[in-house]
C-alpha cells in the first residue's frame, strides 16, 4: 500500500469518525467524573494469611526445592554414564573404537604431579624431614643403610637432598 493510498483513507475514516475532545469549559467536569468512576470501583479484599498456613507453605516449598534437586542430581550423572556406555557400545559393534591419547595424559599428570611436590612447603626442620624420608622409603619396603656413625647419616642425608633437587630439575618441563 503506497502511503497516499493510506493517507487518504486515514483522512475519510476521520471524517467518519470524528475525534471528540471535551471543550475546555467541559474538561475539569471530564475529569471529574473519569475520576469518579476510577474510585468507585470495589478494590480487592487481601487475602489474609495465618503464621501456620505461611509456614507450612514455606516448608512445602523448600521441601519440593530439595527433593527435585536431589533426584535431578542423582539422575543426571546416571544418565551421563549409560549414554557414554551406549555409545561405546555402538562404536564397538561398529568397529570405530577411537584412540585416547592415554601417553599425553601420562605425561600431564607426571607434569602436574611434578609442579605440586615443586611448590609443596619444604619441612620445617631436618627431623621432619628425616621422617618424611623414612615414611617413604618405608612404603616403598626399602630399608636404609644406617650407621652408627654420624658423618655417613649425614652424608646420606645430602646425597638423598641432592638426587631429589636433581630430579626435580631435570624433570621440570615449563609449559
Amino acid at each position: 500500500m503506497k502511503s497516499t493510498d493510506f493517507l487518504a483513507r486515514l483522512n475519510a475514516w476521520l471524517t467518519r469518525h470524528p475525534l471528540k475532545t471535551p471543550s475546555e469549559s467541559f474538561r475539569a467536569s471530564y475529569v471529574e467524573e473519569v475520576m469518579a468512576r476510577i474510585r468507585t470501583t470495589p478494590r480487592p479484599s487481601p487475602v489474609l494469611w495465618f503464621p501456620r498456613s505461611r509456614l507450612a507453605l514455606a516448608l512445602g516449598t523448600a521441601f519440593a526445592g530439595v527433593l527435585a534437586f536431589a533426584v535431578l542430581m542423582n539422575r543426571a550423572p546416571s544418565q551421563m554414564a549409560r549414554q557414554v556406555e551406549q555409545d561405546w557400545q555402538v562404536l564397538a559393534t561398529v568397529g570405530e573404537l577411537p584412540e585416547l591419547p592415554l601417553g599425553d595424559l601420562t605425561e600431564e599428570m607426571q607434569a602436574i604431579d611434578q609442579m605440586m611436590l615443586a611448590q609443596a612447603e619444604p619441612a620445617l626442620d631436618e627431623e621432619a624431614w628425616i621422617d618424611e624420608t623414612l615414611e617413604l622409603l618405608n612404603d616403598l619396603d626399602e630399608e636404609p643403610e644406617v650407621s652408627s656413625d654420624e658423618e655417613v647419616l649425614e652424608e646420606w642425608l645430602r646425597e638423598l637432598e641432592v638426587l631429589d633437587e636433581e630430579e626435580l630439575a631435570s624433570s621440570y618441563v615449563p609449559s
